[in-house]
């Protein structure tokens, strides 16, 4: 079963006003932080964050948030877009840069789901 908590941000692109409505994720009210990424192209799969190796080699499940904007709060019934991340640093040391969905994205959900958007909250992740 799929960590409901848990947003896979490749399901997100190749933007279409018929995807935006499947692009809103339940996930319960809380604060979330990014503790690990990782993009594939073609055979190449670049990875930042995740488990830290400890001293031997041996391996902690230990996790850390990534520096900069990796946080974001979500209130309780709220319909939010958290905008972009763009990931700064070495895979050791992740540091995220946040910004919120362009004018031209919100007049396509605006186009894509007219019922919903007035109750969407733009934001993006922070500090």
């Amino acid at each position: 079963m799929q960590n409901p908590n848990k947003l896979v941000l490749g399901q997100l692109f190749s933007a279409t006003a018929q995807k935006y409505a499947r692009w809103f994720v339940p996930v319960a009210p809380g604060r979330y932080v990014i503790t690990y990424a990782n993009c594939s192209y073609g055979n190449v799969t670049i990875e930042a964050g995740g488990d830290q190796d400890g001293l031997f080699g041996r391996t902690f499940s230990y996790v850390r948030p990534f520096g900069g904007d990796g946080a974001i709060t979500i209130g309780e019934g709220k319909i939010v877009d958290a905008g972009y991340i763009r990931l700064e640093g070495t895979r050791s040391h992740p540091r995220v840069v946040g910004s919120e969905a362009t004018p031209a994205e919100r007049d396509l959900m605006k186009s894509a789901m007219p019922e919903v958007y007035p109750s969407i909250s733009f934001t993006k992740f922070g500090p």
